[in-house]
């Protein structure tokens, strides 16, 4: 694992082979509320917006596509051409977790974004 990071204020670009890369969503039970997949805890059914190839705050001019995760928590979007994208957390639930998350996807990589919740 690598950790992409900026170099003097400059965003990271995405890289682009020509193939598509994926996103794979987790929506979790947070039960210890402390923001982190902890062993024990389950992947929940619930909605995410599907990803968008802008940012999270452009996104919010939108009306976000509705994607529920399986009886696991996850959803997973392929064939996404490299660059950023925006997902939500859509449900109803408190989270733990950021609600919006921008992330970054590089050809024939699959990113994972998770969502924490705690069920009221």
């Amino acid at each position: 694992m690598f950790l992409l990071a900026g170099c003097s204020g400059q965003t990271p670009q995405a890289v682009d082979n020509g193939k598509p890369g994926k996103i794979e969503v987790f929506i979790y039970l947070d039960s210890n509320a402390n923001g982190n997949f902890d062993a024990g805890e389950a992947g929940r059914v619930d909605e995410v917006a599907m990803p968008e190839m802008i940012s999270c705050a452009a996104s919010s001019q939108h009306e976000p596509v509705r994607v529920q995760t399986d009886d696991k928590g996850v959803a997973l979007f392929s064939n996404l051409k490299a660059g950023r994208y925006c997902v939500s957390y859509l449900g109803r639930e408190t989270t733990t977790t950021q609600l919006q998350a921008e992330v970054l996807v590089n050809s024939e990589q699959t990113t994972r974004v998770e969502f924490g919740i705690m069920v009221r």
